[in-house]
């Protein structure tokens, strides 16, 4: 397990050629859905046929994915940067397609993820030339060696919730003879509790929902919502730049948001 050294802060969020397919058309509660998942699951996703677009886990369609794990390489050419990412489950590469007018805050942003580092990865799966791989739509370094441990307990919960069925909250649900929200507590302390209930099963705070919605009711298209339309439409109701601010930099984080073609447009995942 990596030590509190090993994690560095920092975020970045990118636009990629995938982002947004389907135009402004309305999306389905499925194809938001973001699925935390190991290495291990994409690699053996099912497919109905060779070349389907569609990878199924436990049933369920692949839209946006999340996984947690080490940098082992970063291959660079003039169009894309692949980072080859180890989880411990397996090895897979996730791809960032790089705009030719990149600005010096992606620039820096995405200097935080070095080889070595752990780094949380939102995209979705892809296969070309036989091979599989993610098309990042947000990647950020991970801050605290208890996300790692986190993440596979969300792992977890969805894993069996989608092969056992619905289940009532995390804490009510018995893994190896322990609540699923009590595991959490007991390994991670305060920080692992109130993750897990923010996390998958769990609700977000009547804020960040708000602006998460208000993203949505504004997207257009490929580009995403303007930051600025959105702050003017929740100012109605009494909520700041700077509140709309934060929760916008806490939902990018969660890979709820990522940024489109700059750092002021976001679109929700």
């Amino acid at each position: 397990m990596p030590g509190h050294g090993d994690f560095q802060g920092g975020a970045m969020g990118f636009g990629s050629p995938d982002a947004g397919a389907g135009g402004g058309g309305k999306v389905s509660k499925e194809q938001k859905t973001l699925l935390p998942l190991t290495v291990h699951q994409l690699l053996n996703a099912g497919q109905d046929e060779p070349d389907a677009p569609t990878f199924t886990v436990d049933g369920c369609d692949l839209h946006q994915v999340k996984i947690v794990g080490q940098v082992l390489e970063i291959v660079e050419t003039a169009t894309m940067r692949a980072y080859k990412v180890d989880d411990g489950t397996g090895v897979l590469s996730c791809r960032v397609f790089v705009e030719q007018d990149e600005t010096e805050y992606a620039q820096e942003r995405r200097s935080y993820c070095q080889k070595g580092s752990y780094i949380r990865v939102v995209g979705q799966l892809r296969e070309y030339q036989g091979q599989r791989h993610l098309s990042v739509h947000d990647m950020r370094v991970v801050k605290d060696g208890n996300e790692i441990t986190h993440h596979l307990l969300e792992v977890i919960w969805v894993h069996c919730q989608n092969t056992k069925g619905r289940m009532q909250k995390p804490g009510a649900v018995g893994v190896m003879g322990m609540g699923l929200g009590n595991m959490a507590g007991g390994m991670m302390g305060g920080y692992g509790q109130k993750m897990m209930g923010g996390g998958v099963g769990g609700g977000m705070s009547n804020l960040n929902q708000a602006v998460l919605d208000a993203f949505m009711e504004h997207n257009d298209g490929d580009v995403g919502a303007d930051l600025a339309t959105v702050i003017r439409s929740l100012s109605t109701r009494n909520i700041t730049p700077q509140q709309v601010q934060q929760a916008v930099d806490f939902l990018a984080q969660e890979g709820q948001l990522y940024t489109t073609t700059d750092e002021n447009h976001y679109k929700a995942t």
